[in-house]
């Protein structure tokens, strides 16, 4: 526990020196819960990409984003499986702002991920690299609408381009700071 809390600190150390010396980028932390009681927790940089204008009403934006991602499980198994992964993820995200009561947005994105353990909470992945699908929703508030918060949900699996593929699911609370 105390060498997990160790990277999260060494991450957001590291990435908040990214995030200052870039003008549009965002530091988030997640933490949640997935598939066969596994707990996850994620630690995550974005970089803006320039707003794309499709017409006067609806704008699409997005980001790269590049996580870190402790994976964890307190079950026990019949078979044998590793109860701990570390996933490393690269990911461009389409992100559909809109307006309700305060500025929303959905996210939808695939990328990809490689862990340190192909099978994780009795989930065979099938391969250490596989793919990271998303949908989010959020909402950022602030004069520079600059805090996130929102939702993701995460699965990962290889497609079926290993012989087993029975992936893995996090639902993660994130707040996250974008630098202006």
């Amino acid at each position: 526990m105390i060498r997990r809390a160790i990277y999260y600190i060494i991450c957001v150390i590291l990435l908040s020196f990214i995030g200052i010396a870039n003008a549009r980028d965002c530091l988030s932390v997640g933490a949640g819960d997935g598939t066969r009681g596994v707990r996850g927790y994620r630690a995550s940089w974005e970089h803006a990409w320039p707003t794309l204008t499709s017409n006067k009403n609806q704008r699409f934006t997005g980001y790269w984003d590049l996580a870190y991602t402790d994976v964890t499980s307190n079950e026990t198994f019949d078979e044998p499986s590793n109860d701990h992964a570390v996933i490393i993820s690269a990911s461009p995200v389409l992100r559909i702002p809109f307006k309700l009561f305060v500025p929303a947005y959905i996210d939808a994105g695939i990328g990809i991920a490689h862990l340190s353990n192909k099978l994780i909470a009795n989930r065979d992945l099938g391969s250490i690299w596989v793919f990271e699908d998303r949908l989010g929703v959020g909402t950022l508030l602030g004069a520079k609408q600059s805090l996130e918060i929102g939702y993701r949900f995460l699965h990962y699996s290889n497609a079926y381009l290993a012989q087993k593929n029975q992936g893995l699911n996090l639902h993660l609370m994130i707040i996250g700071y974008w630098f202006n």
